[in-house]
């Protein structure tokens, strides 16, 4: 409640600010709004922040206040930054540890324009994706999901990975019509565990990535390559030859900022 009183102390509005005056981020307002809608019995699906934001904005500008004044008054801040949702298997979760301990952070130098949440998990299967998204309390839809996934199933499935994927990816595009999807390709591997031929793995892998980024290009999303990390780059990955090496998660970090960059329509580089 306190996120929105008009009047008391200082001039004009509190309207999605905190006590101490800081602007009431985008996250955190439709975690208030999810929980109070879950409480009458209501779905957050049917609602977003679009209509909470420009209505508030239409107010104030009704009692006069110029587009500046409505912007320091925190009305327009929650619209400032775009959230990203990079998920997937250990791959995102190492990657993630290791942004951590970079100069450029977890948000990948990119906190003035967008806030960064990674959810890698060990072993994820493909299988698990939709679970991840849509099981559990609602989640806010992300103006961003990179999605890194689909190697751990190669040679597993029933029905071939590619179709899979883009069934799903046209899922996830059904119940969150404004995100903007990007594909991280699957990345082959020096080696893979329980196969004897691990080129015959790399080949197939190639070309399921080849048939994901066909049918991205018609619109569906975007299609992040990784053309630094090969198999006969020793250098790329861990004693374990499948997980990545510092120097391979670096290069895997710089390939999603700038697949990121150019989500955000930004110029390759940018940072805060």
């Amino acid at each position: 409640r306190p996120h929105f009183q008009i009047g008391g102390e200082g001039a004009g509005y509190k309207f999605g600010r905190h006590e101490d005056g800081s602007p009431l981020t985008k996250h955190q307002f439709w975690t208030v709004t999810t929980r109070a809608l879950a409480k009458l019995g209501l779905s957050g699906v049917r609602f977003g922040t679009h209509s909470f934001r420009i209505g508030a904005a239409s107010t104030a500008a009704a009692l006069g206040y110029s587009p500046p004044d409505i912007q320091r008054l925190g009305f327009l801040v929650i619209a400032e930054r775009k959230r990203v949702l990079i998920c997937g298997h250990s791959f995102v979760f190492w990657a993630a540890h290791r942004a951590s301990g970079t100069a450029l952070g977890s948000q990948l130098g990119l906190s003035q324009w967008a806030t960064i949440e990674w959810q890698g998990r060990h072993g994820l299967l493909w299988e698990g994706l939709l679970p991840l998204l849509f099981q559990g309390p609602p989640r806010m839809p992300p103006d961003v999901l990179v999605v890194h996934l689909g190697g751990n199933d190669l040679g597993f499935l029933n029905k071939p990975l590619a179709r899979q994927v883009i069934d799903d990816l046209q899922v996830i595009k059904e119940r969150w019509p404004g995100v903007s999807i990007i594909w991280s390709a699957m990345i082959p591997r020096k080696v893979w565990l329980d196969v004897l031929n691990p080129k015959r793995n790399n080949r197939a892998l190639r070309n399921i990535n080849k048939n994901i980024k066909n049918f991205l290009d018609t619109g569906l999303g975007r299609f992040l390559p990784h053309p630094c990390i090969k198999p006969h780059c020793m250098e790329v990955f861990g004693p374990d030859g499948v997980h990545l090496s510092e120097q391979g998660n670096d290069i895997f970090l710089e390939d999603i900022r700038q697949g990121l960059q150019e989500a955000l329509g930004l110029s390759v580089g940018a940072s805060a």
